[in-house]
């Protein structure tokens, strides 16, 4: 229908869409097109994006979605962590997100992600 806009769940369905197809970058891409159109993303598009983004080998890329969702208030505990990352991250990540000082994690984790660089 002419007019509808997408939101959270058509946005996330596409992520998970692009994820499930081995397409990380894509994934990313659709997060932005979210996050352009001021739709909020879920825990189900951040864990989304943790998983697709780790199974691609971007662990960095993997955590800073983490703690993006974590900050929104969308990870209550840490075992989705726990499954996708190393432990030395989870321990980092860990006492960073409950200190509230991201950039103690000695890995140059920061509050903002640079979507536009991917490697």
């Amino acid at each position: 229908t002419a007019g509808v806009l997408p939101d959270t769940i058509t946005y996330s369905t596409l992520i998970t869409a692009c994820a499930n197809g081995g397409q990380w970058q894509e994934a990313v891409r659709v997060f932005e097109d979210m996050q352009a159109a001021g739709v909020l993303p879920d825990t189900i598009t951040y864990s989304t994006l943790v998983e697709a983004t780790a199974n691609s080998g971007k662990m960095d890329m993997a955590l800073q979605f983490y703690i993006m969702g974590a900050q929104a208030g969308c990870f209550q505990n840490y075992q989705l962590l726990d499954d996708q990352l190393p432990s030395n991250y989870v321990r980092e990540v860990s006492a960073a997100v409950a200190s509230g000082d991201m950039a103690r994690t000695g890995r140059g984790v920061i509050y903002t992600i640079d979507l536009h660089e991917l490697s």
